[in-house]
């Protein structure tokens, strides 16, 4: 799938979906039965050759008879002799290596990458389809790999006619290549996609049968489509089925009959479920055969005959690694036994040759139940957005060792969207969040409770007290002003599990040291004098540089809602409205698609930045220079308040649970950081652990200081790289970065939760004041008398 994801706000929700969970109950207490079905897991990462000065231009696995093959394409930017390489790496079902070769270039042609993979039934060989450059021109082909020997036969160019590469001519003056190859059932399909960033993009989907092309696929009377998810291929009707993505009718399912090209099938898709099996979301894995997984680990097969869904491997069967099921996770194998799952996330350091971290996990069938006669610990997952590689690791590595307990997903709310689905095109439903909440309680309230912070779930009916529950010797390594701001009402209805700080990045020679805020007066004095007039909020590829964003940057509507009334008539809140009108040009209600890069280059990166730091490699991006002594002070405010952040994650105990002892000797196991306490691997988070997060850090550092030394490798053979770097923030991390990060995060006390109702309800009324249509008397008003209804309604 391309990378362009579509443009809207987002929030998802998890369907509504009752499941039966199979284990003994006590009360309310549940224990894990010696018949529960269980499955193995293997997870291991998939060990690349990629040089510093070379990208990865695909990356694709596969499974046969017991082996997992790893194929990927480099390209050596800084050595013309050997420039392209494509590699085949075996493991076995435990992730031992048991190979690693370089495919052997076809006859006449070199191997540019990898786009969709078959393995034969043989198990011998692998068929695929590839870019190939020829002389004078890159082409696809459909060829064989041969596992044991690389050597790579039977290379025939996928072409609409024989000698012609298959490319589209737009006037006579661009022409377009294919961008993806997908397959499904005995078809491959190119698409080649038609103009620009910036302008209208519109898929053109070709059929062909190996390497024999029958038609066009007939997208006419369809909005331009922009991007394409994977193929799936119904074997009653014959047809196969697409997501697509257009900008008038948003998300699509496309069916087409791929002998005739006919569109036999058009309709908006519903990313949240309505209950009806929609076989655009599932794909044919190596065997061919239908399946599905969600974000929560559920995966699902359908019967072509019976028309059924059918659950093959419930997430109560297995510990998910939950953060390897997001929109870049691809389930490769799939039986009744036995499951491969393939998941990457991009490397942050570097804009071309981080590469990416990929892993591979391998369910196995146990023959009997290793967690036999442990109490269950519920867990009811977010609800709008998936979950960190911290957290989740805390989970898996909790049910792999210990020995009383084992976390399993909430039975009322364990199914999640399809993974590899684009989040962006969810819609926000806070009725489903408030019954999820009024649910928290009673005899089927699950135990623990991750991302809640409504103001209305914080309640001792609810949630639990949690002053306590850290033992003394863990809550003795968190950052305590970060957990001691996280109160509500003097209560510690959660804990922060990963946050995410907001305010202005700033070299400390424009403020001096103890500084953690600025009023109104100062921050304009200080872009006027010391900035040369160039706003924080306006930097190359910021999204920030606009009324609307001022504002929200500015106000707290955590403080506005949380008193006995709501106020948004305070001081603070007019100051940060107008200065908004007065400094900021556009609104931002509505902004630009993409970046034009000419005007990029000439916004200018200064010593103070306006920013969101949820990891300690944005904050290096976010600093000026390498070695500058930096600190993050609040946004502008009339009584020079410090920075503030928001919980990315949060964890809850429920009232009604009754395994309390195990909900806490879960919260000290996350919070000791002992998920990550023998792992060499770093994670892109910011934790209240101060140990964890030091040495989390300096892998950090250390990573990223390699990207940067492979970019300037680079800069000798790359005109200009080096500047393009560096106006994404790219650079080495002194330790002096690392100094002042720390120190930020000690300082932090300041706690704020952004209602994305209210925000809303904010944008929707300031409008027409911009407009002149409006008083602030009168915005204030209406934002309290809304506010107030859907605080009581709540």
């Amino acid at each position: 799938m391309r990378k362009e994801k579509a443009v809207s706000s987002l929030l998802a929700v998890c369907l509504f979906a009752t499941v039966l969970v199979s284990c003994t109950k006590t009360g309310k207490e549940q224990v894990v039965r010696e018949d529960d079905p269980w499955f193995d897991s293997i997870r291991f990462e998939l060990d690349t050759d990629q040089k510093p000065t070379e990208m990865m231009e695909s990356s694709i696995v596969s499974y046969c008879n017991g082996k997992v093959y790893h194929l990927y394409s480099l390209t050596n930017l800084a050595d013309y002799d050997d420039y392209r390489r494509t590699m085949l790496t075996t493991y076995d079902e435990h992730g031992n290596e048991l190979s690693s070769i370089r495919l052997e270039d076809p006859v006449n042609y070199v191997l540019s990458s990898i786009i969709a993979v078959r393995p034969d039934a043989d198990g011998k060989t692998l068929e695929a389809a590839a870019e190939v450059f020829a002389p004078g021109y890159f082409a696809n082909a459909i060829c064989k790999i041969d596992i044991e020997s690389g050597k790579v036969t039977s290379t025939k160019l996928m072409e609409k006619e024989p000698g012609k590469p298959l490319e589209l001519s737009a006037g006579g003056k661009d022409v377009y290549g294919v961008s993806d190859v997908y397959s499904a059932g005995e078809y491959y399909f190119p698409v080649i996609y038609e103009g620009s960033l910036g302008g209208e993009v519109k898929a053109h989907i070709y059929s062909f049968r190996g390497a024999e092309y029958i038609t066009e696929l007939d997208l006419t009377g369809v909005p331009a489509v922009h991007m394409l998810e994977e193929f799936s291929y119904d074997s009653r009707s014959k047809t196969v089925l697409t997501i697509g993505y257009t900008m008038t009718d948003g998300a699509v399912v496309l069916e087409f009959d791929p002998e005739t090209g006919k569109r036999t099938g058009y309709e908006k898709y519903n990313v949240q479920g309505d209950g009806e099996v929609n076989l655009a979301e599932y794909r044919a894995v190596t065997t061919g055969e239908l399946y599905k997984i969600d974000m929560l680990g559920n995966i699902t097969t359908f019967d072509m005959q019976t028309q059924e869904e059918v659950t093959v491997i419930d997430n109560n069967w297995y510990t998910p690694y939950f953060s390897d099921l997001t929109e870049e996770s691809n389930l490769v194998y799939c039986d009744s036994s036995k499951a491969v799952i393939q998941s990457s996330v991009e490397e942050p350091y570097s804009m071309f040759f981080a590469g990416t971290r990929e892993t591979v996990t391998i369910l196995t069938k146990a023959d009997s139940n290793p967690h036999a006669g442990k109490k269950v610990i519920e867990l009811a997952t977010p609800v709008d957005k998936g979950m960190s590689e911290y957290l989740s690791n805390a989970v898996y590595e909790f049910n792999r060792t210990d020995n009383e307990y084992l976390i399993r997903v909430w039975s009322k709310y364990k199914t999640g969207i399809v993974a590899g689905r684009d989040l962006s095109i969810l819609n926000a439903d806070d009725e489903k969040m408030y019954t999820m909440i009024q649910e928290l309680k009673g005899d089927e309230a699950p135990d623990i409770a991750i991302g809640i912070q409504k103001q209305y779930a914080m309640r001792d009916d609810i949630f639990e007290n949690l002053d306590g529950y850290l033992e003394q010797d863990v809550l003795d390594r968190q950052f305590s002003n970060i957990i001691e701001a996280s109160r509500f009402g003097g209560k510690q209805y959660f804990l922060p599990v990963t946050i995410e700080i907001e305010g202005l990045v700033t070299d400390k020679s424009l403020t001096g040291d103890g500084v953690y805020g600025i009023t109104f007066e100062d921050y304009d004095r200080m872009v006027n004098e010391q900035l040369d007039g160039f706003s924080p909020y306006d930097y190359p590829f910021s999204e920030c540089f606009y009324k609307k964003d001022f504002i929200l940057s500015c106000i707290d509507v955590k403080a506005a809602v949380e008193g006995d009334r709501v106020d948004f008539g305070t001081e603070q809140f007019r100051a940060a409205v107008e200065y908004s009108n007065e400094h900021f040009a556009q609104d931002g209600f509505t902004k630009p698609a993409d970046f034009e890069w000419d005007e990029e280059t000439a916004r200018v990166r200064g010593s103070c930045r306006y920013d969101k730091i949820g990891s300690y490699i944005d904050f290096i991006r976010a600093c000026k220079d390498e070695d500058g002594n930096y600190t993050i002070i609040g946004t502008p405010s009339v009584d020079a308040s410090g920075p503030r952040f928001r919980a990315l994650e949060t964890i809850s105990v429920t009232s009604a649970s009754d395994v309390k002892d195990g909900a806490k000797k879960f919260l000290n196991f996350l919070f000791a950081g002992a998920g990550y306490s023998g792992s060499s691997k770093e994670f892109q988070c910011i934790v209240t652990n101060k140990e964890t997060m030091a040495r989390n850090m300096s892998m950090i550092t250390e990573k990223n200081n390699d990207a940067q030394a492979g970019l300037l490798e680079m800069a000798d053979y790359m005109t200009g790289i080096a500047d393009d770097a560096a106006l994404y923030g790219y650079k080495y991390a002194g330790d002096g970065l690392g100094d002042s990060f720390f120190d930020c995060l000690s300082a932090l006390s300041r706690y704020y939760y952004d209602d994305p109702v209210i925000t809303a309800f904010l944008t929707e009324e300031i409008g027409p004041y911009y407009a002149g249509d409006r008083s602030l008397d009168d915005v204030i008003k209406i934002l309290n008398d809304r506010s107030e209804k859907y605080i009581k309604e709540m």
